[in-house]
């Protein structure tokens, strides 16, 4: 039997390489056919999740999905039956299209039913990412240290670019952790590279830091100040690395940001804003407005100067590229402000990527008062005045041309 799922509106399945974790040896579960990521806008083949059970009865299947760190979906059952001792189930699951960004943790469960009542047998976690392009991430071993040679490229100097990124992502309760994932993904030549951490120590207070290799570190921390220095190691040419830092809320019913900046002060980070009193997770929350047959769209967060794309999510059908060039200010809030002619029906949700940092933000235009379109908005160009914006634009394309 098959099973397909759909989440946030667009179709977007959600998969990973697990581990299945057995209780008493009563059974095993796992998962196959699977990559470990997908690009954005990407179809995702059919995959199987297979249950074994080690003893006869009734048995349930389940999976769920958490986006960025939140609270799981409402689990899925797609088995539910006997099996008989050492008998396998496999459920096959449609896969859809890999349409917004984003990290996902897909959970499934085997359980058995035991006097009325399921006992988990195995769960099965994985975290995997939908993001474009995909990029390999670093091994945790030791980096190998380059011999440095005479010549033209000894004098290229590296050049890390700096982004975070934060589970939750928007919001979290006071005396909650709040994970900060920090990646400086090297675009110059071999090397090394710093970057000083900016927080409120009067709102989050550092409880430690875990990076993915042996050669990067804390080079120092001031928690009074509410500063940290990371120092990475040697970097290869078109590598990258990551560093969690771990911070406990200690404020609520205000804001924060954390703010992250190359020493040489020629690279920022996407700052972090957070709102503190109450767990928010999901993509960043756009504002928009229509004036003139175009939709003005206004947001912060992303990498200030990076590169963004746009498209339109429908509630049906494949998404919309919008095709133009669009760059995030370089202002140090990493704002965006942007025009678009506005679509045929508000039926649908714009989203708002950024290409370096891999921020995602989504405006849904059903919450938009708009007037009936306008024959240049159902052709999909912008009118006069939209054109006259000083703000980058752009058209609608199908995400398969």
């Amino acid at each position: 039997m098959k099973y397909s799922f759909r989440l946030l509106i667009v179709i977007v399945m959600i998969v990973g390489l697990g581990v299945a974790r057995s209780q008493a040896a009563a059974g095993t579960l796992r998962y196959a056919g699977l990559e470990s990521c997908y690009p954005v806008g990407s179809s995702i083949a059919a995959f199987t999740l297979t249950a074994q059970a080690a003893e006869a009865g009734g048995y349930q299947i389940t999976h769920a999905v958490a986006l960025n760190g939140g609270p799981p979906s409402a689990a899925t059952t797609v088995f539910s039956g006997t099996l008989a001792a050492g008998e396998s189930h496999t459920a096959t699951i449609d896969g859809g299209t890999a349409a917004l960004p984003g990290t996902y943790t897909l959970i499934g469960r085997f359980s058995r039913m035991l006097s009325g009542t399921l006992t988990l047998v195995a769960e099965t976690t994985a975290t995997i990412f939908v993001e474009s392009p995909c990029r390999q991430e670093p091994t945790p071993t030791a980096a190998p240290q380059p011999t440095v040679t005479a010549g033209p490229e000894s004098t290229i100097p590296p050049n890390v670019l700096w982004t975070q990124r934060a589970a939750p992502s928007r919001g979290a309760e006071a005396g909650s952790i709040v994970t900060l994932t920090v990646r400086g993904w090297n675009a110059g030549a071999g090397g090394t590279s710093d970057a000083l951490l900016r927080y409120n120590p009067q709102h989050l207070r550092l409880l430690d830091a875990r990076p993915a290799r042996e050669d990067d570190w804390v080079r120092e921390r001031d928690d009074a100040a509410g500063t940290v220095r990371i120092a990475l190691g040697y970097l290869a040419p078109d590598t990258a690395t990551s560093m969690d830092l771990r911070f406990l809320v200690l404020d609520s019913d205000t804001d924060t940001v954390l703010r992250l900046i190359r020493d040489d002060g020629a690279d920022r980070a996407n700052p972090i804003f957070l709102r503190l009193g109450a767990f928010s997770d999901g993509p960043l929350r756009l504002g928009m407005s229509e004036h003139n047959a175009a939709l003005s769209v206004t947001g912060r967060g992303y990498k200030p100067g990076e590169r963004v794309s746009l498209w339109i999510n429908p509630q049906q059908g494949a998404p919309r590229s919008i095709e133009g060039d669009f760059w995030a200010s370089a202002d140090p809030d990493g704002s965006v402000s942007l025009s678009i002619p506005a679509p045929d029906t508000t039926d649908v949700s714009l989203v708002v990527y950024g290409q370096t940092s891999q921020v995602t933000g989504v405006v849904d235009l059903a919450t938009l008062d708009q007037t009936a379109p306008t024959k240049q908005q159902r052709k999909g160009k912008p009118s006069a005045a939209s054109r006259s914006k000083p703000l980058a634009q752009g058209k609608y394309a199908s995400m398969a041309d």
